[in-house]
């Protein structure tokens, strides 16, 4: 929330537009992973969750794309393909993208686009979840930085 002063003895709340987090699916279920999101926190209100309808994920100020590896006979993983080629074409976008790997990076044999974490064995809903609390509360506090 910003505040603006209107006069030097009232100071007028103005309220400001949380941040709209896209969740773009790469091998999950949309109405899964939308139960996810009802469990996500939101900061007070300073964060909103929603899977992404449209591929472009319009709209959103960040993209999370979920991405589970192809079980497929090949080794080729087609969601990580297909995830890594969406952070490539973004990166002039403006925003921030992050893929979350469910598994390992060695199930990912090609260059990898744009920040990657991998959930290394943890669920995907409880991976995503400490994502999210990272972003809903920062490690770092801000006043130890100050200098005095």
């Amino acid at each position: 929330m910003q505040i603006h002063a209107r006069s030097a003895d009232s100071v007028t709340p103005t309220p400001t537009p949380p941040v709209r987090v896209a969740l773009r699916l790469w091998g999950y279920e949309p109405a899964v992973v939308e139960r996810w999101t009802k469990a996500l926190p939101d900061a007070g209100g300073r964060l909103s969750w929603e899977v992404a309808v449209d591929r472009d994920a319009n709209g959103a100020d960040v993209v999370i794309h979920l991405v589970n590896p192809s079980r497929g006979v090949a080794p080729f993983c087609w969601n990580c393909a297909g995830a890594n080629h969406a952070m490539r074409l973004s990166s002039g976008a403006g925003r921030t993208e992050i893929a979350l790997l469910a598994g390992h990076f060695h199930q990912v044999d090609m260059p990898r686009a744009g920040h990657w974490v991998a959930s290394k064995g943890l669920p995907m809903k409880t991976a995503l979840y400490k994502l999210a609390e990272s972003m809903a509360n920062p490690v770092v506090d801000q006043e130890q930085w100050i200098l005095q």
